[in-house]
């Protein structure tokens, strides 16, 4: 099952972070073009902490809340194996 949250304000971070807490992943764009797919490890006032893998490959990375564009989503598509943009028409 997919699920898709629309923003990241009060309500949709929150929720991503919900998800996040049974297992799901998260993907997140930032203002200045950088993307980061993985695990909500803790979240503050100001900040989230993310964990994108685990073992030498992963590393956890504090993203800014202000950083994190709230216009962006995107989507695990489970057929192509593969992040999709999800546009509205």
């Amino acid at each position: 099952m997919n699920i898709t949250v629309v923003g990241t304000g009060y309500v949709g971070l929150v929720t991503g972070t919900c998800f996040a807490e049974t297992g799901n992943q998260q993907q997140f764009s930032l203002v200045d073009g950088r993307v980061f797919k993985g695990w909500i490890m803790e979240i503050s006032d100001t900040e989230l902490l993310m964990s994108t893998g685990a073992g030498e490959q992963g590393q956890e990375v504090w993203l800014s809340l202000t950083d994190i564009n709230p216009a962006t989503l995107s989507y695990w598509d489970v057929k192509q194996q593969q992040w999709l943009a999800y546009t509205l028409n």
